[in-house]
């Protein structure tokens, strides 16, 4: 069951983050809303205080979930302004934008012919 506030969406931004007294480790934000994000990046412990980094914008949460090559981040204080603030805006906009995919065409169906024990239709 999804406990999210926002929806997310699918962005892909490479940055940089900062663990601790780890600094700059590369990430790729997989998805992202104004209250959190999908980072693809190293596994670290649920309750670790991150901050991330994408072209001079910064944002502070916490890890809410960790598997080997991801986690989700739940921002301090939702996005307001800034780079993932707008990625986050243009992304949920073009989604809702986006017109579903139309059904299969439906494939004629080749006419009947009398066989064994049938009558043509």
């Amino acid at each position: 069951m999804e406990n999210r506030r926002a929806p997310r969406v699918a962005v892909n931004l490479a940055g940089t983050m900062m663990a601790g007294f780890e600094v700059d480790i590369p990430i790729v934000i997989i998805d992202i809303s104004l209250t959190g994000a999908k980072i693809d990046g190293p596994e670290l412990i649920v309750g670790t205080r991150v901050s991330i980094e994408h072209s001079g914008c910064w944002a502070q949460g916490r890890v809410m979930w960790s598997e080997i090559d991801r986690f989700g981040l739940r921002f301090e204080t939702p996005l307001r302004i800034g780079l993932l603030h707008d990625h986050a805006i243009r992304s949920a906009a073009a989604a809702r934008a986006t017109p579903p995919p139309a059904p299969p065409a439906e494939k004629p169906r080749p006419a009947r012919t009398a066989a064994f024990g049938r009558r043509a239709a």
